[in-house]
């Protein structure tokens, strides 16, 4: 099952697009944090009503954390099985129908730090830390252009230092230190990093956060 958004009604709702759903998850079902790395994906939209983003995502089983200066996070159940097209598909559907910025962000394993950065007409970037780990490559990250991910997520933050975390290969070896690095370069809320729908529906509510300030859908 895929996705498409209708924006008569700002709802994402479930059809039959199969060309959406056939990237090849990037981690096996039922492994668990805590004896591995993590695993986690959400995506991160800024400037945009609580209600528009819940009303949009009715038909879809997730996650919506509270609205903090202008920065909503959603983990999704379907993206967190780490299908980056899935993942790349909700965030533009959201960015067009909600007509906002999008950062979708997957964690695999703590090996990857992936990400799709979103205007509301098209995906504009695109980033991976770890280009060659399927492969067993040694190669430096690869994409995710400093400049527009701050012009587009937190126009006051600072290109050199975000610029900084995106290519370092030993300091962020661990992409959930990246991740959070990223977060607080961009002035981000931390409870974007570090939690995907998973760990929140087995009792994990993301950093900082109650379980009662979160609003789930399905």
């Amino acid at each position: 099952m895929g996705i498409q958004f209708d924006n008569s009604s700002c709802m994402v709702v479930r059809q039959i697009m199969p060309t959406l759903v056939q990237g090849k998850p990037w981690k096996l079902a039922g492994r668990e944090r805590g004896n591995m790395g993590n695993f986690y994906t959400n995506i991160t939209v800024y400037g945009v009503d609580h209600d528009k983003i819940v009303r949009a995502m009715q038909g879809r089983r997730a996650v919506i954390s509270p609205t903090v200066d202008g920065y909503t996070v959603i983990w999704d159940e379907q993206c967190d099985e780490q299908d980056t097209d899935l993942l790349t598909a909700l965030a533009q559907l959201l960015a067009s129908g909600l007509s906002c910025p999008a950062w979708a962000v997957l964690n695999h394993d703590d090996d990857i730090l992936w990400y799709s950065l979103h205007a509301p007409a098209r995906k504009i970037d695109e980033y991976d830390s770890h280009p060659g780990y399927f492969e067993g490559a040694d190669l430096p990250p690869s994409g995710g252009n400093a400049a527009l991910l701050v012009a587009t997520m937190s126009p006051d933050a600072d290109v050199g230092r975000t610029e900084k975390i995106l290519r370092s290969r030993d300091e962020y070896a661990i992409a959930i230190d990246r991740h959070e690095a990223l977060a607080r370069a961009l002035g981000m809320p931390e409870f974007g990093v570090g939690t995907g729908y998973r760990y929140i529906n087995r009792g994990e509510p993301p950093l900082g956060l109650e379980e009662e300030s979160l609003t789930f859908t399905e």
